[in-house]
């Protein structure tokens, strides 16, 4: 873990703005995202100044092209996620949920970062998974990559 004391309070982005490290070693700031304000949050194992700079260009790269990764996030969420829920979380009176209802229902609540490339978009999914949150993880390069309901 590394000493608080050799980090700073806050980290400033050009094009975000301002980060405010909160307990322990994590940053965060709000962050409107097309309509909707969202948690952006910078969560190194072992920061280093060198390494906070890394994660906020990623951030900075992701909130750049805000409807590219929209449009890569809704794909996953509809070719990944939608089939365990209309597999496995129905309940007994609901009929399968369809992709664009699906779409309306997940709500983006943070992106975090976990290094210079490693990233996770949270979203509230309105009780379609008993309230927990769906995490989908990816990198810079490959997008995507899986997902977990916590």
């Amino acid at each position: 873990m590394s000493d608080e004391t050799e980090l700073p309070k806050t980290l400033k982005s050009e094009a975000l703005g301002i980060f405010k490290r909160g307990d322990g070693d994590t940053y965060r700031k709000t962050f409107k995202w097309l309509k909707s304000k969202v948690d952006l949050d910078i969560d190194l194992e072992e920061p280093d100044l060198k390494q906070l700079q890394a994660a906020i260009r990623l951030l900075e790269a992701l909130c750049e092209k805000t409807e590219y990764w929209q449009r890569r996030y809704n794909k996953y969420l509809v070719t990944e996620v939608l089939e365990v829920k209309n597999e496995g979380w129905l309940e007994d009176d609901e009929n399968p949920v369809t992709a664009d209802e699906f779409l309306q229902r997940m709500i983006l609540v943070s992106i975090s970062v976990f290094s210079e490339s490693e990233f996770q978009f949270t979203f509230y999914d309105e009780e379609m998974f008993g309230s927990h949150f769906v995490d989908l993880t990816g990198t810079r390069k490959e997008g995507f990559t899986d997902f977990d309901i916590a």
